[in-house]
């Protein structure tokens, strides 16, 4: 028998991707915010605004003003992740937007207070495509858990002995964790 479904033509295309119903692979854009992220920690990330703050704090024999130390390291975090954030943002941005060749799902935006209905909810928290990425990122939590927890036991002497290293002594160390 012949295949009786015909191809859709390019407005309805169009009209679907407007409504957000367009093909998009979330894995890829996972894929790319990890790999964005760590190439940016890895090339810009650097402790030497954090093993400043330490040596103060252990300099002036602890005894600091709290509203001075607060400020810094409320600094020193938007340093640090300020900017992995930004460029992971934009990979998050980037691939979803090619996908649906730049086109913005404006009616999905809108705001539909039907979706609210409870029975419809709970159809979807229960559907099988939820409970497969359930699984899903149980796996990759205990993956990360077990990535750290074996990273902390091997090496949490060299991580607390980095408050008296030199900033190029902390690459070497880093290196020497992560085994490079």
């Amino acid at each position: 028998m012949a295949n009786k479904t015909e191809k859709p033509t390019p407005k309805k295309l169009k009209d679907a991707a407007k409504k957000g119903q367009s093909f998009k692979f979330k894995d890829l854009t996972t894929v790319v915010i990890i790999l964005v992220g760590t190439f940016t920690i890895i090339s810009f990330f650097s402790l030497s605004d954090v093993m400043l703050l330490y040596r103060y704090v252990i300099i002036n024999d602890f005894e600091i003003n709290e509203g001075k130390y607060f400020f810094a390291v409320v600094i020193v975090f938007f340093k640090i992740i300020g900017f992995p954030l930004f460029f992971c943002v934009l990979s998050a941005v980037l691939p979803t937007l090619v996908q649906t060749k730049f086109v913005l799902a404006t009616k999905a935006i809108k705001i539909d207070f039907s979706v609210l209905n409870p029975v419809k909810g709970l159809k979807k928290i229960f559907s099988i495509k939820t409970i497969k990425e359930f699984f899903k990122s149980i796996l990759l939590l205990i993956i990360l858990a077990l990535t750290t927890y074996f990273f902390w036991i091997n090496d949490r002497k060299i991580i607390f002995s980095q408050v008296f290293s030199s900033v190029d002594g902390l690459y070497l160390i880093w290196g020497g964790c992560l085994r490079i």
